[in-house]
């Protein structure tokens, strides 16, 4: 297979998932190590990963556990980095995290071909694609990035990007906003436990809502 492809396949569980937009994601709270999850989602890509292209993970000892879903956390970063793989032919992709407040902000980056400004808008849109020339030599559905939105919603964080595009100065920063301690959820529930939003009242869930609002 091509590296296209296999990134593809890597990552098809969040195409599946996102290609119905209506499909409740189950999150499943509990306290999660994120250098950890970094570390699993980097050794995951790093097999298709150009050789002129140094992968790091830079996660301060500081930076606490945070409460959530670690497979659903997994899928953001697994998604995010294949993205910076497509695109970045070389220099370097970081995973890093920093404290703010009562948050982790939580970023990959990378020195790859960058996303036009116009298209910085809507990249978190089902099927859009960033640079659609670009998107055509390397690959990829564009449903991932959608996902990734809806996950770290589902978390009550938030996520934004930078780019650049110039020959000389290139690149791209997705940044995802999580909260350390996740709210507490009406009626009270207990972490660890899964937690479905749109349930009745007297059963345990919180769900994320697949389509864009």
């Amino acid at each position: 297979k091509s590296q296209a492809n296999r990134l593809s396949a890597l990552v098809s569980d969040i195409v599946d998932a996102a290609a119905n937009r209506r499909q409740s994601l189950l999150i499943r709270h509990a306290m999660v190590k994120l250098r950890e999850v970094c570390q699993s989602a980097v050794d995951t890509v790093s097999p298709l990963v150009n050789r002129n292209v140094d992968i790091q993970v830079e996660i301060p000892e500081h930076v606490p556990e945070i409460e959530g879903d670690s497979s659903r956390l997994l899928q953001v970063l697994v998604n995010l980095l294949a993205n910076s793989v497509r695109f970045t032919a070389k220099g370097h992709i970081r995973v890093a995290a920093a404290v703010k407040d009562e948050s982790v902000i939580l970023s990959v980056s990378d020195t790859g071909v960058g996303i036009p400004e116009g298209r910085i808008k809507s990249i978190f849109g089902v099927f859009e694609r960033g640079d659609n020339g670009t998107t055509r030599k390397f690959g990829g559905s564009g449903l991932g990035l959608a996902l990734v939105k809806t996950l770290v919603e589902a978390h009550t964080g938030s996520i934004d990007v930078t780019s650049r595009t110039h020959p000389d100065d290139h690149g791209t920063t997705f940044r995802a906003i999580l909260p350390i301690k996740q709210p507490p959820s009406q009626p009270s529930q207990q972490p660890n436990t899964a937690k479905r939003a749109d349930s009745s009242e007297g059963e345990e869930g919180s769900t994320a809502d697949g389509e864009e609002g």
